[in-house]
């Protein structure tokens, strides 16, 4: 038996898993891949979904554990509604962006960062938390102050077209690992 008759047999019998090493829009946005799940449309209008391979890069960080769907939607839902209160339209904003930031890729632009200043306890922690925790785990998904240049870039690339949050940076050391302000603006 020759080996690409070999390889025809296997194909019929096995599906091939893509492997893929960032999240976001794949297939020129047909399909979108968060976690090891790739959501796509079917003809029939339907979304379905399959299990995809997640590159070493990703597993290393564990990151597809942290995309996942959990907890209580009805729960999640109903602790947002705090949002609707006046004075809370910067959290609006912010979970805004964490809904949106997938639809960027639409727009011919290629990322943006919108920064949440002003004093403690205003909830500019809670506003990135309440971000993250669209997309998956809060407490593993943001990046803080400690984190490393080359961290916050690798994340950026694994995230792709999902939003990436730095949350205490005005406390951090003016230059992170050779990354000044002025390369953010």
């Amino acid at each position: 038996v020759s080996q690409s008759r070999y390889k025809r047999e296997l194909q019929k019998y096995q599906n091939t898993v893509q492997l893929h090493n960032s999240f976001g829009w794949k297939n020129d946005g047909h399909s979108f891949v968060i976690g090891s799940t790739e959501y796509y449309r079917n003809a029939d209008g339907t979304v379905g979904q399959r299990e995809v391979g997640v590159a070493k890069l990703i597993t290393d960080k564990k990151m597809e554990d942290r995309v996942v769907g959990k907890g209580n939607m009805d729960e999640w839902i109903t602790w947002t509604k705090v949002f609707d209160a006046p004075g809370m339209e910067f959290h609006q904003l912010g979970l805004g962006l964490a809904f949106a930031s997938p639809l960027l890729k639409f727009t011919g632009l290629h990322g943006f960062c919108v920064s949440f200043v002003g004093d403690s306890g205003l909830g500019k922690s809670l506003i990135f938390d309440w971000c993250n925790s669209v997309w998956g785990d809060p407490r593993t998904l943001g990046m803080k102050k400690e984190d490393t240049k080359l961290s916050i870039v690798q994340r950026m690339g694994i995230m792709a077209n999902m939003p990436v949050t730095l949350d205490e940076m005005s406390l951090a050391e003016p230059e992170i690992e050779g990354l000044t302000y002025r390369d953010w603006e």
